[in-house]
């Protein structure tokens, strides 16, 4: 706004610039930055690295209306360009470190206390009106510098509140489904368990039938896999695969597990995915079983050689692929995840 009052300063000091083309120079590159500022305020951008080449051309055009003022005119009513560098500093450096602003009004005002010094006349009144005058050409964008740092530090703290609000709800949201999850698998193993539960308690059922035994081996793996889904652990998989393994070795079967290889983090259903079978096969082992688990980049696979029973192998529109052959005994049995979607 002061650089767009100045042409009053020009109307009526037009007797005083000789030559006047300095000033309309000086005073058209001022503008011409005020012109950029205001395309980037509309554009709600800010000033790229030219801003610095802008403060250079700023500096520069002051020096030129400075050095074709008349002796004595410095930070007089002519000296337009005194009350006017000052806000070109706020204009360029608002959205930088207050420290440059200060560095750039300081530079302005010791070039203003040189041309008094050098060019002179420099008595009493001429200091007097200098130093009246820079308590608004410098405290004035000086004000404004320290507010514009007072303002970007309260919306720094608000968009961090904020972040923190988000996360939060998030979270809760996150830890609500989680727990929504965790219930309806309980669920899901009470109806499974229960009848077996309850035929035990009522001593319904004969404990030395075999497929009896197998359904007690395959709930109580699903029980610990259940559990271990709610540890916190550095791999979920391979910790829910020990937790099926221990279930077996439990029975006295021999278990060899062995991770290579790295995966990213899997959502619980396709964690289950893989370790349904595995849950199956550990519970039918009968002397001895290899688990092995290989992550590479976009395949995750769960292989188990075993003296098991047979796994059933549909997996329908499961993202995970089962595949498994019998033989002399031993069933070899794959689990495979896709972790990248293959290219069409």
């Amino acid at each position: 706004m002061t650089v767009l009052l100045i042409p009053l300063s020009f109307v009526r000091h037009l007797n005083v610039y000789q030559p006047l083309w300095p000033q309309l120079v000086a005073y058209g590159i001022l503008l011409a930055i005020v012109a950029a500022e205001t395309v980037l305020v509309v554009k709600q951008k800010s000033w790229p690295a030219i801003r610095w080449a802008a403060l250079a051309l700023a500096l520069g055009a002051a020096l030129l209306s400075r050095a074709f003022l008349p002796s004595g005119a410095t930070v007089s009513a002519a000296d337009w360009v005194f009350g006017a560098l000052g806000w070109m500093g706020v204009i360029l450096l608002l959205d930088r470190s207050l420290w440059y602003l200060i560095a750039f009004l300081a530079l302005h005002e010791a070039g203003t206390v040189a041309k008094v010094l050098v060019a002179g006349p420099a008595t009493s009144d001429v200091l007097l009106n200098l130093a009246a005058g820079s308590l608004g050409t410098i405290g004035y964008p000086l004000a404004s510098g320290i507010a514009a740092l007072a303002l970007r530090q309260v919306a720094v703290t608000a968009d961090r509140a904020s972040q923190q609000a988000e996360e939060t709800r998030t979270a809760n949201a996150v830890e609500a489904e989680v727990h929504a999850h965790r219930q309806r698998r309980f669920a899901d193993l009470y109806e499974s368990a229960s009848p077996l539960l309850q035929g035990l308690a009522e001593r319904t059922i004969d404990l030395e039938a075999a497929d009896v035994r197998h359904r007690c081996a395959v709930e109580a793996a699903r029980m610990r896999r259940l559990f271990a889904e709610t540890d916190t652990a550095a791999n979920p998989l391979v910790h829910e695969l020990t937790q099926s393994a221990d279930v077996a070795t439990r029975k006295g079967v021999v278990v060899d597990l062995e991770a290579r290889g790295a995966w990213p983090d899997m959502p619980v259903p396709i964690r289950r995915a893989l370790t349904e079978p595995i849950v199956t096969a550990m519970s039918t082992a009968v002397s001895e079983a290899r688990i092995t688990v290989v992550g590479t980049p976009g395949v995750v696979s769960v292989n188990v050689v075993a003296d098991c029973a047979p796994v059933h192998t549909a997996s329908g529109d499961s993202p995970v692929r089962v595949s498994s052959l019998n033989e002399n005994g031993f069933t070899w049995l794959e689990v495979q995840w896709t972790t990248t979607p293959s290219p069409s």
